[in-house]
């Protein structure tokens, strides 16, 4: 086998993982009310106010995503309040 067949045949089976892996669902809450030009930098969360803070509820692809979504809170001056993974009563992922 060459170099290059064995690095083909690893790109390969990266690319099959990457598939397979699943999204996890989070809840982050951020302090203030979030105005809508903001909010639509957070393309595919929804999201609702309350009293005191925003909650965005998103999937993300993998921990890479979400250290962007949390980079991306970062450059616009937000003030992170807590970020959860959802999971419902039985352990089992939303």
């Amino acid at each position: 086998m060459s170099p290059a067949t064995g690095l083909r045949d690893a790109q390969d089976a990266g690319e099959t993982l990457e598939k397979n892996v699943p999204t996890a669902r989070y809840e982050i809450r951020i302090r203030g009310r979030l105005s809508a030009p903001v909010l639509s930098a957070f393309e595919g969360f929804s999201s609702s106010i309350e009293p005191v803070e925003t909650v965005l509820c998103g999937r993300l692809e993998d921990q890479a995503a979400l250290h962007g979504c949390l980079e991306r809170i970062q450059s616009l001056g937000l003030e992170l309040m807590e970020v959860r993974r959802v999971v419902d009563s039985d352990g089992e992922e939303l």
